[in-house]
């Protein structure tokens, strides 16, 4: 596994890392647990929390950014168009 970035939730309790093709990983520090995050389709390169710890975003190559629940990493939107 690649990591590119990793951020921490504001409030401590989640740690995201941006990795190589198409994944990442949230991890949820409180129950020393993780989930993939794999629904992108080419590297996913940085991940950024919202300053309530409520949402996360990750971006990639492939030209998306999505939106993600840490509390159940469900995703939530995506958001197509940006340039890396």
């Amino acid at each position: 596994f690649q990591a590119w970035h990793l951020a921490l939730s504001h409030d401590r309790r989640w740690l995201a890392v941006a990795g190589g093709e198409g994944g990442g990983l949230l991890v949820n520090l409180a129950a020393a647990s993780f989930r993939r995050l794999t629904n992108h389709l080419d590297q996913m390169k940085d991940v950024a929390f919202s300053p309530d710890s409520r949402l996360l975003a990750t971006a990639s190559v492939d030209g998306t950014i999505k939106l993600w629940n840490p509390a159940t990493g469900s995703e939530l939107a995506t958001l197509r168009g940006h340039q890396t």
